[in-house]
C-alpha cells in the first residue's frame, strides 16, 4: 500500500458528531463530579481512539 493510500489516524475527524458526543459526555461526567479531570480525559481519549479504529476499518477493509 502506498503512503498516500494509508488509512487516517486512529481518531475521528474534528468535525465528527461522534467525537462531539464523546467530548460532551466526558465533560459532563467531570462537571457532575462523576469523574476527575484525568479520568474524563482518559475516557474521551480511549473512546475517540476506538471510534477512529472503527472508522478506519470501515474506510479501508483490507488494511486490518
Amino acid at each position: 500500500m502506498a503512503i498516500d493510500e494509508a488509512p487516517g489516524p486512529a481518531f475521528p475527524g474534528s468535525e465528527s458528531p461522534i467525537l462531539e458526543v464523546i467530548v460532551k459526555t466526558a465533560l459532563g461526567a467531570y462537571e457532575r463530579g462523576e469523574a476527575s479531570v484525568q479520568a474524563a480525559i482518559m475516557n474521551a481519549a480511549v473512546n475517540a481512539w476506538a471510534e477512529g479504529h472503527i472508522e478506519g476499518e470501515e474506510s479501508c477493509p483490507g488494511c486490518w
